[in-house]
């Protein structure tokens, strides 16, 4: 059997969220033998990344939003792009696919100790059986990754 789900979210700090939740209910309505917590943690890294990389609120707005969404300014808000998810699941592999509007291949760095952030491609690396990315055909990038057994 093969199964596969879809949804855009709004750019915003919220969307990996609403990422997790999806996932979660989805995988439990497929009876689907996927780690969940490693799920999770994928879909976590690929749509915060999407979120960057899709819309223009600086890091200090975004912050704002998710602590008082309405003292961001409309025509920031205005601005915001979208990310989509995707879900495929077929023969005990899940394919988890997250889309965002930023044609720049994601880098997988190696950060240093002190480094609050830079780690999350290579849990993906660690997590996943493989992942990549390609150039979407609409406009932006398509970052996946494979679980299973």
């Amino acid at each position: 059997m093969y199964y596969q789900r879809r949804m855009a979210l709004a750019a915003l700090p919220s969307a990996a969220y609403w990422a997790r939740r999806h996932l979660e209910t989805t995988l439990t309505d497929w009876r689907a033998t996927i780690d969940v917590p490693s799920a999770k943690l994928i879909v976590t890294e690929l749509m915060s990344n999407g979120v960057k990389f899709s819309t223009p609120l600086t890091a200090h707005h975004q912050v704002v939003y998710g602590q008082r969404p309405g003292a961001v300014p409309y025509d920031a808000l205005a601005q915001i792009g979208y990310v989509g998810l995707r879900l495929s699941y077929a023969s005990e592999r899940l394919l988890i696919e997250v889309w965002d509007r930023s044609e720049r291949p994601p880098l997988r760095i190696a950060p240093d100790r002190e480094a609050e952030g830079g780690r999350g491609l290579l849990m993906v690396e660690r997590l996943a059986l493989r992942w990549g990315w390609y150039p979407s055909s609409w406009r932006g990038k398509l970052v996946w990754a494979e679980m299973g057994e």
